[in-house]
């Protein structure tokens, strides 16, 4: 939202009244809100675009809901719904998923989080014959890749491939260091200590 247009929610939120567009006369509501966002409003509101009035007005009782590659046992629950849906558009009998399809999709990473997953179903739906299920060789090359590094040989790459993962992903998430350490339980000298050591 525009500051203009932040500054008229607030008075929503606030006062209980509103404007109509072309009407000169503001009424009073009474209203629930529900906000959604992908954003940092937090980092917005350091920045100053976003306001810390209406900040703290909506953050009353935050939900956060994960990304899909922190709750994988969602994807084949969705992947059916997608599959539902995509096939009713397209008018094709696609039944399902074979194992292995559905096995590499909890597999992925899904860096485009749900929107992606939509997408990829919806390919698929498209290349599939109808009558028989979606298979591996319908999916993306990504997602028969993995799309990340070859299988860890050891216990100890493991290990470092899944700190590597998350410290990148805390830090695009976050926007920040200090906020990155504290999603990943670290103090901001920890973070960076094992940030130098990756680049060495």
């Amino acid at each position: 939202m525009s500051p203009a247009t932040q500054l008229r929610f607030l008075r929503v939120l606030q006062e209980g009244e509103v404007r109509r567009v072309g009407e000169a006369v503001t009424r009073r509501v009474d209203v629930r809100v529900i906000a959604a966002t992908n954003a940092d409003l937090e980092a917005l509101v350091e920045k100053g675009a976003f306001r810390q009035d209406i900040y703290y007005r909506l953050n009353v009782f935050p939900i956060t809901v994960p990304p899909l590659r922190e709750r994988s046992g969602d994807i084949p629950a969705l992947a059916e719904h997608f599959l539902r849906i995509h096939r009713e558009r397209a008018r094709r009998a696609i039944p399902s998923f074979t194992p292995e399809a559905m096995r590499l999709l909890r597999a992925y990473p899904f860096p485009g989080n749900v929107r992606e997953l939509e997408n990829e179903i919806e390919r698929a739906v498209v290349l599939a014959q109808p009558g028989q299920p979606i298979g591996p060789e319908l999916l993306s090359d990504r997602i028969r890749d993995n799309g990340g590094p070859a299988a860890p040989q050891t216990l100890n790459e493991a290990i470092e491939q899944l700190k590597r993962r998350m410290i990148e992903d805390a830090l695009r998430e976050c926007g920040s260091k200090t906020r990155a350490a504290e999603r990943l339980g670290l103090t901001r000298q920890s973070l960076q200590q094992m940030l130098r050591r990756r680049q060495g």
